[in-house]
């Protein structure tokens, strides 16, 4: 990750991103240091002389955060119909699902309640009402969960989404091509990942990951949200305090291997917690991670005071 920090006199400081992961800085250290609110920032000053500059990373929190919506532009859910949409699509479906040769064996077990959890987690995956988080008390682990060691093949995958699509159309599920193409996309993936996990013995998602968010043409998969989340951090790590300026391979010291720790290490702060201050002093504490999470002194051009 290369890593630039301001000077004294600069107004800005030119990060590399994308425009809309840009953050704003304004002049003079003050300033930056009051727009960011540091609680924790005398924690392990370093001296100007000190070939290891404090790296400060913000923790960014995603909790109870809906995506912005932009303009007018509707939600899957939204442009699909409403709840009545959903439930009528998968309890047609599922009626042709028992009947089928392949896959009745499958779903003969089923629960009385699993096609209207179905269609209430496909519905809140297009953006509409948290039903099944919240009245059916389900979470996207749960769902992962019913797939392990069903040992579903790629035979029986391709023929539930023939009759889904098939149910789709009976139903009279709208079929414009933009619509349609994200409802496939979906489908796709969703089905996918299950003939994956059906493979496991063991659910490999963890309770506390979110819901899977599926718009016009984007994944927002569990995955997605970890590496967003990833990806706003390492914007924030872009201040030294001392005032040493990174050299052009900085980023060798903060490779790939980091990830894992520094997502670990997020997951162990309480929501309370704002900053935290990597760098040669440390707060006490018992954590593990914390020990063996130290960052290497970066390639350095010549110092620069504030």
């Amino acid at each position: 990750m290369p890593v630039r920090w301001p000077a004294r006199n600069s107004c800005t400081t030119n990060v590399q991103s994308s425009p809309a992961d840009r953050p704003s800085y304004t002049c003079g250290f003050a300033k930056f240091r009051k727009k960011l609110r540091f609680d924790l920032f005398f924690f392990g000053i370093l001296p100007s002389h000190c070939a290891l500059p404090v790296i400060v990373a913000r923790q960014i929190s995603s909790q109870n955060k809906q995506p912005k919506k932009m303009g007018n532009i509707p939600t899957l859910y939204e442009w699909a119909g409403d709840m009545q949409t959903f439930e009528t699509l998968f309890t047609q479906f599922y009626a042709k699902v028992l009947k089928d040769d392949l896959l009745a064996d499958v779903f003969k077990n089923m629960s009385p309640e699993h096609v209207k959890h179905v269609a209430h987690f496909v519905a809140e995956v297009f953006g509409g009402d948290k039903l099944y988080t919240t009245e059916d008390q389900g979470t996207h682990a749960k769902m992962i969960g019913k797939h392990i060691g069903k040992m579903l093949t790629e035979e029986m995958r391709q023929r539930w989404v023939h009759l889904l699509l098939q149910t789709a159309d009976e139903v009279g599920l709208k079929s414009d091509p933009e619509f349609r193409s994200a409802f496939v996309g979906y489908i796709e993936w969703g089905t996918r990942l299950a003939v994956i996990n059906a493979q496991l013995t063991e659910n490999p998602m963890d309770t506390n990951e979110p819901m899977p968010k599926w718009g016009w043409g984007e994944t927002r998969g569990h995955i997605f949200h970890k590496k967003q989340k990833m990806r706003k951090l390492k914007l924030q790590m872009r201040i030294s305090v001392d005032g040493y300026v990174a050299g052009p391979n900085g980023e060798e010291d903060w490779d790939l291997k980091s990830d894992e720790k520094l997502w670990q290490l997020i997951d162990e702060l309480p929501d309370s917690s704002d900053t935290l201050l990597l760098g040669r002093k440390w707060p006490r504490t018992s954590s593990p991670i914390l020990k063996d999470l130290r960052p290497t002194a970066p390639k350095l051009l010549s110092p620069r005071k504030w």
